[in-house]
């Protein structure tokens, strides 16, 4: 897979102060989001941070960017370590890039099924 210049997951069930208080201590520091739409954004350094409340239906996402600046290389890195730290959240990401625009519902993702990747449609 190419690098990505960012990291994006989506998810459910995975209250809004845990989901700061776990990137806090995983970045290395307390966050201080501002309400951005339906959600938040936060900078860590050169880091930026953004959580969209139902960005997809039920689903959120989390955005950072730029990727080289987190600790996981990869969406995959980021889903498993959020699927370590709230093993009941349901998580997702995106098999390939995608641009803004495109209709997620034809591209292909990655859930989390308990202990591994599943390929599946998005169906929101």
């Amino acid at each position: 897979m190419p690098e990505l210049p960012d990291l994006e997951v989506y998810f459910q069930g995975i209250e809004d102060d845990a989901l700061r208080g776990w990137l806090g201590e995983a970045l290395g520091g307390a966050l201080a989001p501002e309400p951005r739409g339906a959600g938040w954004a936060a900078q860590h350094g050169d880091l930026s941070l953004r959580l969209t409340a139902r960005a997809l239906g039920a689903w959120h996402a989390l955005g950072l960017e730029p990727a080289a600046l987190t600790p996981w290389a990869t969406d995959q890195a980021l889903g498993e370590a959020l699927a370590a730290a709230f093993p009941a959240a349901k998580l997702r990401y995106a098999a390939e890039p995608w641009a803004e625009g495109e209709a997620l519902e034809t591209d292909r993702f990655f859930e989390w099924q308990g202990q591994a990747w599943r390929e599946i449609p998005w169906k929101g």
